[in-house]
């Protein structure tokens, strides 16, 4: 791409440039839309974008006219949404399964809408892992029958994460200026860290939850996917706040402040105590130093560290797997009945019965186990209310809240997840680590931050707060990022060699 169609970068580079009239938002958006081009369509093929909106151009002139303002902090910028939020206007809303290939709700998901709001240009969708990776146990990250595989931009064998694959992938590329992904357990901030981006899961109840395709109502809930700690919060401030069908929203505390910008900038950490979890045994050997210098930077900035904190919990993996499914099924059938625009379905076993009338579009990798196992379940079984109450128990109570209160700091800090593995059609993918679970249980907001690479491959840090602790987490990932002041920018390897075996090689 020429110097005059690369994308201008951040969101606030974006805002100086349209503020200035050095370029219009028709120009931001032409310089996007060839970045799709050369780089999703063309050259790599990352294929993280699924379409565009036919009215973007409209959309773009519109807001030329209407010109940038103080209540339009996100003036012109160029946003992508996960295909699992419903949007006004012509693109259908899928979840990435060909089932709603067709549906299209035509209106914003409250998220999306707020986005509008602050003055985004909404300009098309994203690739996900099909029905959020909830189909079956052998499901690729990044795979979806409607887009096929989306690829990582820094190594491009390598598996995107997911379910927000194509969002992460979309920012991480310059594809857009930010995007929007969703999470349930990991799906903002395991492809944040595999992709070398900044990811925001919020606590459950500060973005509405309405408009997002379910899996749980107790762990659902969008979020901001950008390259740096300030756009996403940005971001943030523009999806949050209550909504009258959302309960959860009624959680948010009266003195959270929205502004969450305001909170970034500090020159250093002085005042606050951040727990940081031993190196996990999961952690690859060569991601080792790299945690343990992120550490050492949070302590020279002036953080008071607890280190080497761990806590001895049961698995809940059974608990979790049984309270997901009944809740999916549940969550889904209701989302679907209260839609205004008829869906094609209306049940999980129509789900199913279409999926088997398609399967050799719909399942040519991997089946549907998962839904199968979500149609046989009950609310009313005693086991489900058992498994809310113990997973309850051990992700926030005995977990977060034992480590939190237990060691009086303000935050946790632990490494997001391991690097990215091969991308696997035949076995599925398989995390091999990850930080992430606890907060997406406990419904507790966690930030995921680039803290370095090994061999390639960008690698996250978690900073992880007790609910609506959104603007205490920012000013450290803010600070942990401009102190860190590291590059990430994706270089599109085709493959790597295979992992050293000795430890410190990075």
């Amino acid at each position: 791409m020429s110097p005059s169609t690369k994308p201008l970068g951040s969101i606030s580079d974006i805002l100086e440039a349209l503020t200035t009239g050095d370029v219009t938002v028709s120009d931001v958006l032409a310089r996007h839309e060839s970045a799709i081009g050369q780089l999703d369509r063309n050259g790599p093929v990352l294929n993280s974008v699924l379409a565009l909106a036919p009215e973007r151009g409209e959309q773009a002139r519109a807001l030329e006219r209407q010109g940038p303002g103080p209540d339009r902090p996100l003036f012109g910028a160029p946003i992508l949404i996960k295909d699992n939020l419903i949007t006004a206007g012509a693109l259908p809303t899928t979840g990435g399964s060909l089932a709603l290939a067709e549906w299209r709700p035509n209106e914003d998901a409250p998220a999306v809408a707020g986005l509008r709001k602050a003055g985004a240009l909404v300009f098309g969708k994203t690739n996900l892992s099909e029905w959020a990776n909830f189909r079956s146990t052998r499901s690729t990250s990044g795979w979806s029958s409607i887009g096929g595989q989306t690829r990582n931009p820094h190594v491009l064998n390598r598996n995107p994460s997911g379910s927000s694959s194509g969002s992460a992938v979309a920012v991480s590329a310059g594809l857009c200026a930010g995007a929007v992904g969703t999470e349930t357990d990991g799906s903002i901030t395991s492809p944040a860290s595999t992709n070398g981006i900044v990811g925001i899961k919020p606590t459950v109840g500060l973005v509405s939850r309405r408009g997002i395709i379910p899996i749980s109502h107790r762990q659902d809930t969008a979020g901001p996917m950008a390259r740096s700690v300030r756009d996403a919060a940005l971001m943030l401030a523009a999806m949050a706040g209550s909504d009258p069908d959302d309960p959860a929203t009624e959680w948010i505390p009266e003195d959270f402040d929205p502004r969450l910008e305001r909170h970034l900038g500090a020159a250093d950490l002085t005042g606050l105590r951040i727990g940081a979890m031993a190196t996990p045994n999961w952690l690859l050997p060569q991601a080792g130093p790299v945690y343990a210098a992120a550490l050492e930077l949070l302590r020279q900035s002036g953080a008071r560290m607890v280190d080497g904190l761990e806590a001895e919990v049961e698995n809940w993996g059974a608990q979790e797997q049984l309270a997901l499914k009944t809740e999916f099924r549940m969550d889904l059938e209701s989302f679907l009945a209260g839609q205004k625009v008829e869906p094609p379905f209306r049940t999980l076993n129509e789900l199913i019965a279409f999926n088997r009338r398609h399967a050799i579009d719909v399942m040519p990798l991997f089946g549907q186990e998962i839904l199968l196992d979500a149609e046989k379940t009950d609310p009313a079984d005693p086991a489900y209310a058992q498994a809310v109450e113990d997973l309850t128990r051990l992700c926030r109570d005995e977990y977060l809240l034992h480590l939190l209160d237990g060691q009086g700091v303000d935050l946790l800090v632990a490494p997001t997840c391991n690097p990215a593995t091969a991308v696997d059609h035949l076995h599925g993918t398989r995390m091999t680590g990850s930080f992430f679970s606890p907060s997406a249980v406990a419904g507790f907001p966690h930030v995921s931050v680039p803290m370095g690479f090994v061999q390639h491959l960008p690698i996250g840090l978690s900073f992880v707060g007790r609910p609506f602790s959104e603007p205490a987490l920012l000013q450290v990932a803010d600070c942990f990022e401009r102190n860190l002041d590291l590059s990430i920018e994706p270089q599109f390897i085709h493959s790597i060699e295979v992992w050293p075996q000795s430890a410190g090689q990075a």
